[in-house]
């Protein structure tokens, strides 16, 4: 059921403006914006700051506090705020806007004028998925993805050979969106929108409200009967009404006509986060101001390749697991690794290192601030392990390193709106790397700090000693030494000079 209303405003300066309602869903990189969604008869809100990557941190601070301004004025302060930033939009936002969801690069565009522009559609249902203006380059294309591309002459569909059937609507859709020749055009059947009733007394339109609404109150905001799209104009909020008793119930129920089982399914119907049937399979691609092209990869014709910078490689073979991301480091002396679920380009820290899983291959990334070397030895060790272990049969292959900026299009292609560096450097073995750091070194030489290589970890000198040599300086074996209390190692290391 749709009973959702949006109101958008954009921040301009020190103050906010609002959004035409044929904009709604299309967003620019260099502008932060407020938006309102509202549901249950305008009973129930929640107010998103959404600032764009390259918004400046004046508007960014502007948008934070005109939102606590929009929750007096419209939601009696009962709004719920929530600050995004690009790249991290939650499940319940996407779904408010029901499959209209784009982002251009910077602040304004003319589809006639402008110079060709390259959008990223990804995602499989309409709680991840949307459309991102990227950097112009054939390497950005994926099998599995659908892209658009527009020039001041033809606009194109391309479609991987791998992409889903919703993501090629969705393409669509925000084709209609762009492409638009009149305001009115902007209402794409693909959205379903109520269509607002004429209020007996004003004779204004009225929020849509669904017919059927549940007995109970819907708490969640991922409730696919409670994220909709609908853009009925909100007013300031009135003041609240006195509570009302409640009304006798009816004297027959449908649900207690229903099953145990019928009311289990209808359950998880609502919570099932596949399209339902209802969902149009097919969308209609609408006329607009330039001629629309959809094409399947390998039919492009020169035009398609000027646009972008011309043929280049690119990754040509879908992912055969979904990409797995994890987040390394020490704490409190014990090495682990997060996964990230939902993860962008973003996570990439400079001073981290992560592990991307293709489930063909394994990378390790190293960021170009990490110099922790002990941390370096224990992730490459990590990575051999992980992929020796893994219990899904996957077929065998080496883990490799990749070194911030320098990353492959395999590994690229696994983050939506990748920002390539242009430089390139051929992976290396992680196993062929691990070999710096089991090289031994003579006492003499580790007590001279200045003259190591990077690769050792000054922390632990004594790990680069031989057995021989370990036992002749400690008098003790190595595995009997580890067994000391950390302190007391600490001290005869300090005695040594190798602390």
């Amino acid at each position: 059921a749709k009973s959702g209303n949006l109101k958008i405003w954009t921040i301009e300066g020190f103050d906010k403006r609002p959004v035409p309602e044929e904009e709604y869903g299309q967003f620019y990189s260099k502008k932060s914006y407020i938006i309102l969604y509202s549901w249950c008869h305008n009973e129930k809100f929640v107010i998103y700051f959404w600032q764009g990557e390259h918004s400046s941190i004046n508007e960014k601070g502007t948008s934070a506090s005109l939102t606590t301004d929009v929750n007096e004025k419209f939601c009696f302060n009962r709004a719920t705020l929530t600050r995004v930033v690009q790249f991290r939009e939650p499940k319940h936002m996407l779904m408010a806007f029901d499959k209209t969801f784009l982002v251009h690069r910077g602040e304004t565009r003319d589809i006639r004028k402008d110079p060709p522009r390259l959008y990223q559609v990804r995602g499989t249902d309409r709680q991840s998925t949307r459309a991102i203006e990227i950097l112009k380059s054939a390497s950005a294309l994926y099998t599995g993805d659908v892209f658009i591309v527009t020039t001041p002459e033809k606009i194109y569909i391309w479609n991987g050979k791998h992409s889903k059937p919703y993501t090629r609507n969705y393409a669509i859709a925000m084709v209609n969106l762009i492409n638009k020749d009149r305001p009115e055009e902007t209402k794409i059947p693909l959205l379903n929108l109520p269509v607002p009733q004429k209020s007996p007394r004003s004779g204004q339109p009225s929020p849509s409200i669904s017919p059927r609404r549940s007995s109970s109150k819907p708490t969640s905001l991922e409730s696919s009967t409670l994220i909709s799209t609908g853009a009925t104009e909100l007013s300031p909020a009135p003041s609240p009404s006195p509570a009302r008793s409640p009304s006798p119930a009816p004297a027959t129920s449908h649900i207690t006509d229903l099953s145990f089982e019928e009311l289990a399914a209808a359950k998880k119907r609502m919570t099932d986060n596949k399209p339902t049937s209802t969902e149009p399979e097919v969308v209609e691609l609408l006329p607009g101001v330039l001629p629309v092209a959809v094409i399947t990869e390998g039919e492009e014709d020169e035009l398609f390749w000027q646009a972008i910078g011309g043929v280049k490689e690119y990754v040509k073979s879908p992912f055969n697991r979904e990409p797995k991301l994890f987040f390394c480091e020490s704490d409190l002396g014990v090495f682990n690794c997060h996964r990230i679920f939902d993860y962008v380009q973003a996570d990439l820290l400079s001073r981290k290192q992560l592990v991307l899983d293709l489930y063909d291959i394994v990378y390790l990334w190293i960021g170009k601030e990490h110099t922790h070397m002990g941390d370096r030895k224990l992730a490459l060790e990590l990575v051999l392990e992980y992929v020796e272990r893994a219990p899904d049969q996957r077929p065998k292959n080496t883990p490799k390193v990749v070194m911030e900026g320098f990353e492959p299009l395999d590994f690229a292609a696994a983050f939506i709106a990748f920002h390539f560096s242009g430089k390139t450097e051929e992976p290396r073995l992680a196993s062929q790397y691990l070999e710096q750091f089991n090289t031994t070194y003579e006492y003499e030489k580790l007590l001279d700090k200045k003259q190591l290589p990077p690769t050792v970890d000054t922390t632990r000198l004594e790990d680069y000693l031989s057995e021989p040599d370990f036992e002749k300086i400690f008098g003790t074996p190595r595995k009997d030494w580890q067994s000391k209390p950390m302190w007391k190692r600490q001290e005869e290391k300090k005695k040594l000079g190798l602390y």
